[in-house]
């Protein structure tokens, strides 16, 4: 028997013979090592918000991620805090540069297309974004839905908007500890980050809704923090 026969999400133990689900592997796995070797892999309930035992691989529930050693940072704990510093300082004078663009250019459809695909490329390494560059972020999410509501927004930019929103969600979700080099759940400064994110995700919502032709099916968006559906 091999892993071909198993089924989905299963891999075959040699040994037994016998097909078996994995768990989910971190960032930064290879050879056996994870977190790039520089960090534990913790398994964390997306119910409870807890650390649990196991997270297999079929499992939505559940999230693996790294949980850093001393001094270093990053999702997969391959770069060290003083590297992450310097990157993030990088990602926050994009996200500032893009916010000041978007505040002074003229918006329409073109304009919009641009804001939304430059600020998802920017967002995607979100344990590169910092507080400071959420914050810029969602001042350009807040003039691509104000632009929306009265210019045309193809589908791709809301699709792209909600995707860098999801990122932003994460990086204000969980924050890159100086002390301990670890990834834990982020104070009350991001919780109010996470609310303000959450009216974002409504305004959103409701661009695409009103966006929608009569009898047009909605389009099933599952993300990393929520699903639009």
């Amino acid at each position: 028997r091999s892993s071909d026969e198993c089924g989905v999400a299963q891999q075959c133990n040699m040994a037994t013979h016998k097909c078996f689900v994995p768990s989910k592997a971190c960032p930064g796995s290879s050879g056996g090592v994870s977190c790039s070797g520089h960090g534990s892999c913790v398994f964390t309930s997306s119910v409870t918000g807890n650390s649990t035992a196991s997270c297999l691989l079929d499992d939505s529930t559940c999230s693996a991620s790294c949980e850093c050693f001393s001094g270093y940072g990053s999702s997969d704990c391959s770069m060290t805090q003083d590297e992450l510093s310097q990157m993030q300082t990088i990602r926050t004078q994009l996200l500032q540069g893009l916010a000041s663009v978007a505040s002074l250019e003229n918006t329409d459809s073109q304009a919009l297309s641009s804001w939304a695909s430059s600020l998802v490329s920017i967002t995607q390494q979100t344990s590169q974004i910092s507080s400071e560059g959420v914050i810029s972020a969602q001042q350009t999410l807040q003039a691509i839905i104000s632009g929306a509501q009265s210019s045309y927004a193809s589908t791709d930019t809301m699709t792209n908007a909600v995707a860098a929103l999801d990122n932003l969600m994460s990086a204000s979700l969980t924050t890159s500890s100086s002390a301990q080099g670890g990834r834990r759940l982020a104070s009350s400064s991001s919780s109010s980050s996470s609310s303000s994110l959450m009216s974002t995700l409504d305004q959103a919502g409701q661009v695409i809704t009103q966006s929608m032709l009569s009898g047009q099916s909605v389009q099933n968006n599952l993300l990393t923090n929520f699903r639009m559906a």
